[in-house]
């Protein structure tokens, strides 16, 4: 059985912003169709970032990256 969803998310662990990214992926249909990473300040590390996008595209074909990043 394959698992197909519609994108990989990857944001910043911080509390403060966990609300703003469920409404996020609610107001664009993908709560519940996407794989999420959140990682401390965010996108800092690039060779983690590829390995995660690979393994979510590997597992689950997915079609969408979105990356947040926290500033």
């Amino acid at each position: 059985m394959s698992h197909i969803c519609q994108a990989l998310i990857i944001h910043c662990m911080d509390f403060r912003i966990i609300k703003s990214m469920r409404e996020y992926l609610e107001n664009n249909n993908l709560l519940g169709d996407c794989d999420a990473v959140s990682i401390a300040g965010g996108v800092k590390d690039r060779d983690f970032i590829l390995g995660q996008i690979e393994t979510s595209f590997s597992l689950h074909k997915i079609r969408e990256i979105i990356v947040s990043n926290h500033t």
